[in-house]
Parts: C-alpha cells; structure tokens; sequence
C-alpha cells in the first residue's frame, strides 16, 4: 500500500544522494585546484627567490670588478710615480755631472 507521496519522496532521497555525490566530487576539484594554486605559489616563490639569488650574485661580481679596476689603479698610479720619482733622480745626475764637467772645464788661473 504506498501512496503516491512515498514514491516521490523516495525519488527524492535518491535524487538527493546524486547531488551529494556531485558535490563531494566537486569539493575533490576544488581541493586539486587549490592544490595547484599553492604549486604554483611555490614555484613562483622559487623563480622569485632564484632571481634574488641572481641578482645579489651579479653586485657581488660588479662590485669585484670593481675592486680590481680600482687596485689596477692605483697600482698604475705606483708605477707612475715610481718612474717619475727615477727620471728626476737621472736628472740631478746629469746635473751633476753637468756640474762636474764644467768645473773641471774651468781653468784655475788667468795667464793673460
């Protein structure tokens, strides 16, 4: 003896479970996108972390360069001043044998 109403609510429960069951497999794709979201963060996160990596590695080499160009010249600069410091030592010494030879070119007495 079932009545008309039993039958749809039986449908109905029924009708009901399938719903369910999409939803609980809609909720399985939403845990796999935020899955994939967070993947994604973190590969991002990586990339950003590898350029930062990068980045302080290029200022370290810059900044090497530049220490060498910088001891390069001030060794150039030594050098310089070395070789200044010998061409006015050459010259008082031609100056003094300039001297030398005049005075040895200088006769002591007049016999005029």
């Amino acid at each position: 003896m079932h009545s008309g109403r039993f039958a749809l609510l039986g449908n109905a429960g029924v009708l009901r479970f399938a719903q369910n069951d999409k939803q609980g497999q809609g909720q399985g794709q939403g845990q796999k996108q935020r899955k994939r979201q967070k993947q994604k963060q973190k590969q991002k996160q990586k990339q950003k972390q590898k350029q930062k990596q990068r980045q302080k590695q290029k200022q370290k080499q810059k900044q090497k360069q530049k220490q060498k160009q910088k001891q390069k010249q001030k060794q150039k600069q030594k050098q310089k001043q070395k070789q200044k410091q010998k061409q006015k030592q050459k010259q008082k010494q031609k100056q003094k044998q300039k001297q030398k030879q005049k005075q040895k070119q200088i006769p002591f007495g007049d016999d005029k």
